[in-house]
């Protein structure tokens, strides 16, 4: 088969959740023998020429990128506003991408258009102008009205909560009216396949979590060199929800971890640091920045922490750190989609307190440690292996090419 891959960011580097997920499936469907077009958009946020890829991520797809400007705009913002139109979809409007993505589908032959998110569903149209028999199928990495719904909730100030509801409100209508449009969707978790069904999606699903290649993420038991005071944290810091959980731990939860373990110590690692993060100093926090492997990263320390109360879909992080074998605290929200047991693949905990506990838990006993992280790889290794999950992908294509 003939794939084109439509993405809204570059996958390459591949340093936050969604591009490793974008990128692992290329290099997958590679693998099995089938040919990938990637036509990608560069962003002012995440920005990389195809022409200085390493030679083994160009072999694996033909990367074509054009830029599209998603910086907010206030006039279009508010001209949003005033139309009740969703702004999060028009800022990935672009008379580029659409040429670009016109001259592909005149020149070139797709058996299978793969939208890598809600984002890029603005270009259904042309696709059905150009190829009306081309299946179209839309990878759904997030339920995106959820993620503001639940930003909504967190936020104190009652302005923003209102205008977070609407964009939320606006998200939801979007979605309700472009999914159900596609020939087939590709949800990442069990919990997004039965909202997509409650907004009347009825087409052809195929379940498929995000996975991880093996080959990649080799397994060393952190209890063979704990120290007994490091955890880590990996994410994009540009992103609210990320952003909203590291305040939270950095002011509630690591000072419960340190009145126990004074050396007690959290490395956060990830890209796009807004201005003034960390500007002070937070006893026990060291802001490591942008990390060009996450997979080396998150080997060098003994816990993760995932703190996170907003968000959809599937933490790809989570999913990396289980595949290395790596225990895992995390909130009910940043576990949603993995179907794995707490307390015995990874720990769960809601209050500051049950957090606490449970990294000092990890911390303290290297055994209960090295349990759960066999747990955890046993656990990624069955229900998480990239190979098994793209032939299955593969296979949902070819029955949607006989209908």
């Amino acid at each position: 088969m003939h794939i084109l891959q439509l993405c809204k960011k570059n996958p390459y580097p591949p340093a936050d959740g969604e591009a490793i997920a974008i990128l692992s499936v290329t290099k997958e469907l590679h693998k099995a023998g089938h040919k990938v077009t990637a036509l990608v958009m560069n962003t002012p946020k995440h920005t990389f020429n195809p022409a200085q890829m390493p030679p083994e991520v160009k072999a694996v797809a033909q990367f074509r990128a054009e830029f599209v400007d998603t910086r907010l705009k206030p006039l279009q913002a508010l001209k949003c506003l005033l139309l009740n139109r969703s702004y999060n979809i028009d800022r990935f409007v672009s008379a580029g991408y659409a040429a670009a993505l016109r001259q592909l589908l005149q020149t070139d032959r797709f058996d299978v258009v793969q939208m890598e998110g809600v984002y890029l569903a603005p270009y259904l149209p042309l696709i059905r102008q150009l190829a009306p028999q081309l299946p179209v199928v839309m990878r759904t990495h997030n339920i995106e009205h959820i993620i503001w719904q639940r930003l909504a909730a967190e936020t104190n100030n009652p302005v923003k909560r209102a205008y977070l509801t609407l964009l939320a409100r606006q998200f939801k209508a979007y979605e309700q009216t472009m999914l159900p449009c596609f020939n087939g969707l590709v949800p990442i978790s069990p919990l997004d396949a039965r909202q997509l069904e409650e907004m009347g999606c009825k087409q052809p699903m195929y379940l498929m979590p995000a996975g991880f290649n093996e080959e990649n993420y080799p397994f060393s038991p952190p209890g063979n060199n704990l120290s007994g005071s490091d955890i880590c944290y990996l994410g994009s810091l540009d992103w609210l929800p990320n952003q909203q959980g590291l305040e939270w731990i950095f002011t509630r939860v690591l000072p419960l971890v340190r009145q126990q373990l004074p050396n007690a110590t959290l490395f956060v690692a990830g890209r796009n640091a807004p201005p003034g993060f960390l500007q002070q100093q937070i006893p026990g926090v060291v802001l490591v920045g942008e990390v060009p492997n996450a997979a080396a990263f998150l080997q060098q320390h003994s816990v993760v922490a995932v703190p996170l109360f907003s968000g959809s879909g599937m933490r790809v992080k989570i999913i990396e750190a289980l595949a290395l074998g790596k225990p895992v605290v995390c909130t009910s929200v940043a576990a949603e989609g993995i179907a794995c047991t707490p307390g015995k693949d990874l720990l769960i905990a809601n209050t500051p307190e049950e957090f606490a506990n449970n990294l000092l838990k990890l911390l303290k006993n290297p055994g209960f440690c090295n349990q759960i992280s066999y747990n955890a790889r046993n656990f990624a290794m069955q229900h998480h292996n990239n190979t098994a999950l793209v032939a299955g992908l593969i296979g949902f294509y070819q029955q949607l090419l006989t209908q």
